[in-house]
């Protein structure tokens, strides 16, 4: 697990200790449709946020498209479509999107003002309004 920061960046970090969100790991995005991870090529919304898998879109995507894309949901939502996510399989819980979190204030979009590396491992990254999010 890697990641990439610089100064400038946009991030998403998690806003409060006691969030509903603490028991999901953030850096795995299930998708949308099979309720499954995995290595296979994904997709992110960039209305609703959530994360797809290219070939269980209707129709398939060989390549993930350049520029903004848009979900086949959230494209029906907005022509005024009453739109059904499909459900989990039995026994497992839909794992919240990012927007979704963002929108009940488990995560907070952050722009990085500063970030160092921790001894032992980590990183500690210093947003707007003295925030220090630890990694």
């Amino acid at each position: 697990m890697g990641a990439s920061f610089r100064w400038g960046t946009i991030c998403n970090v998690k806003r409060r200790e006691e969030a509903s969100s603490a028991d999901e790991d953030p850096e795995v995005e299930e998708c949308r449709v099979c309720y499954k991870t995995g290595k296979a090529v994904m997709i992110e919304c960039d209305d609703c946020l959530g994360g797809y898998h290219l070939k269980c879109l209707k129709p398939p995507l060989k390549e993930v498209p350049e520029g903004d894309w848009i979900c086949g949901f959230c494209e029906a939502q907005k022509l005024g479509k009453e739109v059904a996510f499909p459900n989990p399989p039995k026994g497992k819980k839909r794992a919240k999107s990012l927007r979704e979190k963002l929108l009940s204030s488990d995560l907070r979009a952050a722009h990085i003002e500063r970030y160092n590396y921790v001894k032992g491992g980590g990183w500690e990254l210093l947003v707007p309004g003295s925030l220090v999010y630890n990694s």
